[in-house]
């Protein structure tokens, strides 16, 4: 990710004003930092496993045959193992964020960090010294685990801000004209005829990838269990019990953590701004360009996928030359897409 928050960062004294329910607005002097360019996910979780490890080594390393205080000792030894396996994991993520620092201000990328001039009002987000955006380019918002003073806010020109103030008193206004901004986005789509532009953000993934990763975790587990079952006479009953229960669900569930993460932890960062004019389909920032005019060179399928952990409602655009694009919509956004991609005759 980058920059962490600051060591202290106490929430504002500001509160919203929300006395008119036209134009509420949030205005404090605050500590804003640019969060650097997102988390590269496969890294942090493929170190926080690393750092794992050991703790998962120590969990099975025990005397399944132990009785009277030897047991309670392997007892202890397991459960020790299992806790050091949940640090490892949480302080691989938070090395994983210094050595990305350190590597951002190393290749001398040093992201905006002040105290300053912060508001939230009809016109957009503005930063003193950074500059503003309008609603529009405002992507979406998270939180910091375990903090109500500090928010990470995605907009398209800025990337990440980690803005110290109370969130409660940002939430209200951001999710204000969050909402209002796309109510109003529909209602022009809807007015506009056939000369209507549709204005909309939606969370970019890739479905193959996706799946891949639970077919790997699938996978993993089926491998360690047969690797348990046919070691089964040497390790013995108890050891091979714990194995299956333990080391099966949480091998699998590692691997799963990755899309899993990405779609929601993670999901707020993967949010892209798109708009359908006409016939053509971008994303604001035009990493995704889809001309519509000859139907036939791209296809459109709305589609719905379940399955242990996840149950996803989704659009993917295949053009028949060009990368995919897999975008998870608002119930009234994916709607108003298909009625869009339907009227210019893109099949699906």
């Amino acid at each position: 990710m980058s920059d962490t928050a600051p060591a202290s960062c106490p929430a504002s004294a500001a509160t919203p004003d929300l006395s008119s329910t036209v134009s509420p607005h949030y205005a404090a002097d605050t500590s804003v930092s640019q969060t650097g360019s997102g988390v590269a996910l496969t890294g942090l979780l493929g170190l926080s496993m690393l750092c794992a490890a050991p703790g998962m080594w120590l969990a099975v390393q025990f005397d399944a045959e132990a009785t009277g205080w030897r047991a309670a000792y392997a007892a202890l030894g397991m459960f020790s193992g299992m806790a050091l396996t949940m640090v490892g994991m949480v302080g691989g993520m938070v090395l994983w964020f210094v050595l990305e620092h350190w590597y951002l201000r190393l290749r001398g990328r040093v992201p905006f960090s002040e105290t300053t001039a912060f508001r939230l009002d009809a016109q957009g987000l503005s930063v003193a010294g950074l500059g503003a955006c309008a609603w529009q380019d405002v992507l979406s918002y998270e939180g910091v685990p375990d903090s109500d003073s500090t928010l990470i806010i995605h907009t398209r020109p800025y990337g990440g801000l980690l803005v110290c103030a109370a969130t409660d008193a940002l939430l209200p206004v951001l999710d204000h004209y969050l909402h209002a901004t796309r109510e109003s986005a529909l209602r022009e789509a809807q007015a506009g005829g056939a000369d209507a532009v549709l204005r909309f953000k939606g969370l970019v993934f890739h479905w193959p990838r996706f799946l891949a990763w639970i077919i790997a975790g699938y996978g993993l587990a089926g491998g360690i269990g047969i690797a348990l079952l046919y070691n089964a006479g040497d390790a013995g009953f108890l050891k091979t019990v714990v194995g299956l229960v333990i080391l099966l669900p949480l091998s699998a569930w590692l691997l799963w953590t990755i899309p899993f993460w990405q779609l929601s932890l993670f999901g707020a960062r993967r949010t892209r701004a798109f708009e359908l004019a006409g016939q053509s389909l971008r994303s604001l920032d035009d990493a995704w360009r889809f001309d519509l005019r000859d139907p036939r060179e791209t296809r459109a399928r709305f589609r719905s996928k379940s399955g242990i952990g996840y149950a996803l409602e989704f659009v993917t655009l295949q053009p028949k030359q060009g990368r995919r694009l897999d975008l998870i919509l608002e119930a009234p956004e994916r709607q108003a897409l298909q009625d869009a991609l339907r009227s210019l005759g893109v099949p699906e």
